[in-house]
């Protein structure tokens, strides 16, 4: 889709506004002269521009370069009222042609600069802290916590603490199946529980479930397991020992260790052997599905009346989405708990805890009331790594007849994951803009070096 260009001495419009901005056409100089016009022409006061981007540097940049924007605009004012010839830069001649409207527009200008440490240019985060202090009683934010860099020490040990209660300080097995069969290593567990926690709304495979749930429905697979080992077990073993198995795969190879494997586990009334992985692997050879990947398609398909490996599927398949909920359930229970206890919140609670105070509806008038009244306009950077909560709150705060929302980002990096960016969320805020342009002059080229490559 082929958009406009963004004429930078075009009408302001109030709404959301999508600029599509690849890097070197000038995403910074348009932003700072968005600011200068809706300062000098529609007199929008310094205190009621929000602009935010998303690092520390980038951040005093921006302050720089629109208190900059600003003088540069004065002076021009100033040269205007005295006679002399417009700005050959199209932002300062058109902020001049109008005569009528100098002195105002001066005004205005000389206003702001005075006023300019009253804007609030700042990172995603230090919006929301100053938000939920300012606003303490419409978001209902606790004030007398500590704010820390990281709650990755405090995530530790929730994850930790949970495998121990449920793995170490207990003789029943029953948990270490379901870890088993979830594939599941502490350290594995530690580098997952970060997303659920920021991403409440990621999808499970079931509802949640607390720990007792799992267990108690993991103690039924169980028992009809065994049931099913001591109707079909040997049966099944010998059509497995006729086979033909393709070459390599473990279930021929390893076919007599396997076998000892099971008899030990299912002949006998025990919870399990001590290694909880080897339930795992147990349980995937012979299932349907690892039976029918290990054996030739000559076999034909696994006979109908064997029952066990079918239910082997539907354990390997319920049990680990299971223990994935009581897991989430948990973590969304603990860890928030913890840091209460200890009087601390994380730098993503801020954005977790102004996206909570919109999510409820007795808090979310008034929260976008009074963040309205306070900012006129909101400028977003770097837009492409902005997440769907992120986007949430800003969609929900600034999304107004009479309210200017401007999201300036490079769709091309929404892609990278990695750093934060969600593409879906990007295209969905696409959808919602109002109006979507284009910078496409890049600034940062050369023709004659660009031809010259390319010959």
């Amino acid at each position: 889709m082929k958009m406009q260009p963004f004429a930078l001495d075009g009408p302001i419009e109030t709404g959301i506004t999508l600029l599509e901005a690849s890097a070197g056409t000038g995403k910074t100089y348009s932003i700072a002269a968005l600011c200068l016009r809706m300062v000098a022409e529609l007199g929008i006061s310094v205190s009621e521009l929000l602009v935010v981007t998303f690092t520390k540097a980038a951040t005093a940049e921006l302050r720089d370069r629109i208190r900059r924007r600003l003088a540069d605009g004065l002076l021009a004012l100033d040269a205007a009222l005295a006679g002399e010839a417009a700005s050959e830069d199209p932002v300062l001649a058109h902020l001049v042609a109008d005569p009528e409207a100098l002195g105002l527009r001066r005004h205005r200008l000389e206003a702001a600069l005075a006023a300019f440490d009253t804007a609030t240019i700042s990172t995603i985060h230090g919006f929301c802290q100053r938000t939920l202090q300012s606003a303490a009683f419409e978001t209902g934010s606790d004030l007398d916590l500590e704010l820390i860099e990281s709650d990755q020490e405090i995530l530790r040990e929730v994850v930790e603490d949970f495998f121990h209660t449920y793995l170490v300080d207990t003789d029943d097995q029953t948990h270490a199946h379901a870890v088993a069969l979830a594939g599941m290593k502490v350290e594995d567990a530690i580098k997952v529980a970060k997303r659920l926690l920021d991403e409440p709304a990621l999808p499970l495979a079931c509802a949640e479930v607390e720990v007792d749930d799992l267990h108690r429905h993991l103690r039924e697979m169980l028992a009809q397991l065994r049931e099913l080992w001591a109707r079909e077990g040997e049966a099944l073993l010998e059509w497995l020992e006729r086979a033909p198995m393709r070459k390599n795969a473990v279930l021929r190879t390893g076919f007599e260790h396997i076998a000892g494997e099971a008899r030990r586990w299912l002949d006998r009334r025990t919870q399990s052997p001590r290694d909880p992985s080897r339930i795992g692997e147990l349980c995937t050879r012979l299932s349907a599905q690892g039976i029918n990947s290990a054996t030739v398609k000559a076999a034909g398909p696994l006979p109908d009346h064997f029952e066990l490996p079918r239910h082997l599927d539907r354990m390997n398949e319920e049990v680990p989405a299971a223990w994935w909920s009581a897991f989430a359930a948990h973590l969304r229970r603990e860890v928030p708990a913890r840091k209460a206890r200890a009087g601390v919140m994380a730098f993503d609670d801020l954005l977790q805890n102004m996206a909570a105070a919109l999510d409820d509806p007795a808090r979310c008038l008034a929260l976008q009331r009074t963040v309205r009244a306070e900012y006129r306009a909101a400028l977003i950077d770097e837009f492409q790594d902005t997440d769907r909560r992120q986007w949430s709150i800003f969609s929900r705060l600034f999304d107004a007849e009479d309210h200017y929302l401007f999201l300036i980002g490079d769709p091309k990096q929404s892609i990278y994951r990695f750093r934060g960016a969600d593409i879906d969320t990007y295209l969905d805020a696409r959808k919602a803009a109002h109006r979507s342009y284009a910078l496409n002059t890049n600034f940062r080229s050369d023709r004659g070096v660009v031809e010259a490559l390319n010959a």
